[in-house]
């Protein structure tokens, strides 16, 4: 699984990416993703609202996968 940030959304002013990230904060996915605000563009005059799926999330499905995979193997026989 990737940790990588995606960008949901440019915009001019903070406010305005503060108020995507409060309405992302507060949706069904907020559970297991996390959210943040950057300066970009040409003379960091723009922001953009950055998410990712948290990476303690990212760990426990790795682990849980791990014990269902080693749960469906075929024991083997004495």
């Amino acid at each position: 699984m990737s940790n990588l940030w995606t960008n949901e959304r440019y915009f001019s002013t903070y406010e305005e990416a503060l108020s995507l990230k409060k309405s992302l904060q507060l949706s069904e996915k907020s559970a297991t993703m996390q959210f943040k605000i950057r300066r970009c563009g040409i003379g960091k005059n723009q922001y953009v609202v950055k998410s990712r799926i948290d990476p303690t999330l990212i760990k426990a499905v790795e682990t849980v996968e791990k014990q269902l995979t080693n749960k469906s193997l075929p024991k083997k026989k004495k």
